[in-house]
């Protein structure tokens, strides 16, 4: 496991992330307000789902604010450094969608996304772990 501030992770200092000495202070904020002018989209409506240990949610939201307090970050889901494929934080995405495969860039804010992406990865990997757990226990 790597930690927020570096210790397994190779970085330096308290915000190892964020280590590029030459981007002026501030600038992914006034990029973000910027950018959110032009956010204009209807709310999606989210599918209809199901818990999948339905027994074990309150065990499961025990743990995740256990996780997150700890600022333990797992590894295999494309959170560290060493993981992304340009070598730093991607700042757009493609969302590819229809028969054509149109592709729509989404803009990535660090500070808007890394938040969210570490939330999203604790609760995964947490998720799958208990899963293994149960699955193991009742041989399923």
């Amino acid at each position: 496991m790597y930690t927020a501030a570096g210790e397994s992770g190779g970085g330096e200092g308290e915000n190892a992330w964020e280590d590029i000495d030459d981007i002026p202070v501030g600038l992914g904020e006034n990029i973000g307000m910027h950018q959110q002018a032009q956010v204009r989209h209807d709310r999606v409506s989210v599918p209809e789902h199901s818990c999948p240990f339905p027994a074990y949610t309150g065990l499961f939201a025990t743990a995740l604010a256990e996780v997150e307090a700890a600022a333990d970050l797992p590894e295999g889901y494309g959170i560290w450094p060493d993981e992304w494929s340009s070598g730093s934080y991607p700042t757009y995405e493609f969302l590819r969608s229809g028969k054509k495969r149109k592709e729509l860039r989404i803009s990535l804010s660090d500070s808007v996304w890394r938040p969210r992406v570490a939330r999203w990865c604790h609760a995964l990997d947490l998720m799958n772990r208990l899963m293994y757990r149960l699955g193991s226990e009742n041989d399923i």
